[in-house]
């Protein structure tokens, strides 16, 4: 597994069966079952299954039912979850830069709304916390009354915002408009750029409803 910035993330991990679990969830291609993974740690099933569900809760990983064709009951098999690679993103940010011709924080407001349509909440500050969170920038939320708060504590693209902070931070800024705008509910009123090297961002939401 990648770098995981987020405290949280960093506290499902600390335990130290929990990481092996996920390590060995992580090498396989094809699924690991309950019973596979107490008898590589030799542990019993409940304990393992404690685990897999603070796992799944953290989106590290994910349990399918494997497909039929063998004898018995189907079991449950669990996958990694991918890590969002937060460069392809912006990769992809700054191609339709290019092709769209408009200014960096319409193009991003425009992705944002197109990721609004498939959030998995109807609440604005939840999704955005939540894009932020999968994506590296580990997000804080203060709240008074309908103001929020999201302090990102990590910058996942410090090089290149220090590159060019006007194009990177416009993009994002753009996103967190489009997504909380496409969701309904809410409106971001300042996005304050901080050093990336250093981060602290913070991205001002006003609930309208």
């Amino acid at each position: 597994m990648g770098h995981l910035p987020d405290p949280q993330l960093a506290s499902v991990l600390s335990v130290p069966l929990r990481r092996r679990i996920l390590d060995l969830i992580d090498a396989s291609d094809r699924g690991v079952s309950v019973s596979e993974l107490t008898a590589e740690l030799g542990c019993n099933h409940n304990a393992v299954r404690q685990h897999l569900a603070r796992l799944e809760q953290a989106g590290l990983v994910r349990g399918i039912v494997e497909a039929p064709g063998r004898r018995g009951r189907p079991r449950r098999l669990y996958r990694a979850t991918p890590t969002p690679d937060v460069y392809a993103r912006l990769a992809r940010l700054l191609l339709a830069l290019r092709a769209q011709r408009d200014a960096p924080r319409t193009v991003g407001r425009r992705q944002g709304r197109a990721d609004a349509a498939i959030v998995a909440t109807t609440d604005p500050v939840d999704a955005l916390e939540a894009d932020a969170r999968e994506y590296g920038f580990s997000p804080r939320r203060i709240t008074r009354g309908r103001r929020v708060d999201l302090v990102l504590e990590s910058c996942p693209l410090a090089d290149a915002a220090v590159d060019d902070p006007r194009t990177v931070c416009a993009l994002h800024r753009g996103l967190a408009e489009g997504l909380v705008e496409g969701v309904g509910g809410a409106q971001v009123e300042r996005f304050i750029a901080r050093d990336p090297r250093t981060a602290g961002c913070r991205v001002q939401v006003r609930r309208t409803s």
